[in-house]
């Protein structure tokens, strides 16, 4: 996985403006989704973005993750949300295994060296893991609104 430290505003703002301009990004769309008024992303300034939002990194996370979306690399994106699932919510390779109906290695290895996992099996890890993402992503929502309470 690609590692992002050194994340700046100019990266996250240059980020959020390619969204808007290459893949014509709704705005209202793009301000709902971010917590951030219509009128302060259309700014384009960065100090008033990450003034009106109440998480920096939450944000930027968001902006990122929407670029990622765009890209071509499959392997990269199931990877990490199998990563997600993995590290985040202690979901194991063997249940992710079972429950596609592969072997642990390949699973493993999606997200080590997805050259080596099967066009066939990538597809079967990636139905399960899409699937408990969306289930699990509930639970992360409400582990941020937990976090907002004890703010």
């Amino acid at each position: 996985m690609k590692d992002v430290q050194g994340t700046t505003i100019k990266d996250v703002m240059e980020t959020l403006q390619l969204l808007i301009e290459k893949y014509k990004f709704n705005i209202d769309v793009l301000s709902k989704l971010l917590d951030v008024k219509k009128e302060v992303i259309l700014s384009k300034d960065e100090k008033k973005l990450f003034e009106n939002s109440k998480d920096f990194s939450k944000l930027s996370d968001l902006i990122f993750m929407l670029e990622l979306s765009g890209k071509d690399d499959a392997d990269f994106k199931i990877g990490a949300f199998l990563q997600v699932l993995l590290e985040y919510h202690s979901i194991s390779t063997e249940t992710i295994a079972l429950m596609s109906g592969v072997s642990e290695k390949e699973v493993s290895d999606l997200v080590e060296n997805p050259k080596l996992v099967p066009l066939e099996s990538k597809y079967k890890i990636s139905k399960t893991v899409m699937s408990l993402r969306f289930f699990f992503k509930e639970l992360e929502h409400k582990f941020y609104l937990k976090v907002e309470c004890y703010k």
